[in-house]
């Protein structure tokens, strides 16, 4: 038995949250962004050691089963995901409420050379500044010439949107002109996408992180991916996981024609940005309902140990007619713990 004295407790750190699933259970810890593995029995034992002393966890097992402890302990120790203290009431758990002061966080904007003289981009810009959004990620899934970009561009200069991502087709007088002026001029864009690239490969440029991906094409059916490649281990997202819904809490979407959505691969809209303002869409109750669907309530994903770092789909789902279906793009089963 680890040698502590009678009045001692295992406590994991605050920032690290053990997440049970079907086969296994994880803990995340948020501020290293790190997960690791943990079998169902010691998620037990951590349950039952935030109000118990070790002592008397150790007295429930026998003595090879208390060796196993110690080791599960050691791992935690070593892995700085936990410790043992004598007065756990010093160290509380974190908060794991969520929210923010905006209406809109995020937005999504597609665009297309063929239709981008019929919308008013300024007036989206003005709204989404309205709204406090602060992170906005532009895609064109055709060409678009670098004056449409640089103009489209240019209505985030004087706004609050901190973060802007480009999802762009492969063209090397773009990449160049990226290169050598519009970084300098955009300060905002933090990554930039090519699809339709020469080879896969990423690399940074003023601190922007260029993703280079040798597939052909992308599309609004390419939406909704779900791998490990996508997860997210910070408290923001992790907290938001709990009460919300991972990808279409607090977003808002317009699609090439300008039609208001919570993504842009949704068939239905809330109006048109024509005649309908992004504030008015927003309001809608279906709008926000999808905000609210979060891991927990959706079928299968409310078993997985990743549920609160894993992204969502609510628009490819196994079930049109159940909006709880599992997303039908993750291959993962929280049962066999096997991506298929």
């Amino acid at each position: 038995m680890t040698n502590v004295d009678s009045d001692s407790y295992f406590l994991l750190y605050a920032n690290c949250i053990p997440v049970k699933g079907a086969a296994r259970s994880l803990i995340c810890d948020l501020q290293n962004r790190k997960y690791f593995y943990i079998p169902n029995s010691l998620y037990e034992i951590l349950e039952d050691a935030k109000n118990n002393k070790l002592i008397d966890i150790y007295n429930h097992f026998c003595e090879d089963e208390q060796k196993i402890i110690d080791e599960y302990i050691d791992y935690l120790i070593e892995n700085n995901l936990g410790f043992i203290d004598n007065e756990p009431n010093l160290f509380p758990n974190m908060d794991l409420e969520w929210d923010e002061p905006s209406e809109v966080t995020n937005s999504v904007i597609d665009i297309d050379e063929s239709y981008v003289s019929e919308i008013d981009y300024k007036t989206i810009f003005e709204e989404l500044n309205h709204l406090n959004c602060k992170c906005v990620q532009l895609r064109s899934f055709n060409s678009i010439s670098i004056d449409t970009l640089d103009s489209f561009l240019n209505n985030t200069l004087d706004s609050r949107i901190r973060d802007l991502r480009l999802v762009l087709k492969y063209d090397s007088g773009i990449e160049q002109t990226l290169d050598d002026a519009l970084l300098e001029k955009h300060k905002r864009i933090n990554q930039v996408i090519f699809f339709n690239a020469p080879d896969n490969y990423t690399k940074s440029i003023m601190g922007v992180q260029f993703i280079y991906m040798n597939c052909p094409e992308l599309s609004l059916k390419d939406c909704g991916q779900i791998c490990t490649g996508n997860f997210s281990i910070n408290i923001k997202s992790f907290t938001e996981a709990i009460h919300y819904n991972s990808c279409l809490n607090r977003k808002v979407s317009l699609d090439i024609y300008g039609n208001i959505k919570n993504c842009p691969s949704q068939r239905e809209s809330f109006g048109n940005i024509k005649n309908t303002s992004i504030r008015d869409a927003i309001k809608n109750q279906k709008f926000q309902s999808l905000w609210k669907v979060k891991k927990d309530d959706i079928k299968i994903c409310q078993v997985c140990e990743y549920r609160y770092i894993c992204t969502d789909c609510r628009i490819f789902i196994q079930d049109e007619n159940d909006q709880l279906s599992k997303p039908s793009k993750c291959t993962y089963d929280p049962y066999t713990t096997r991506w298929l």
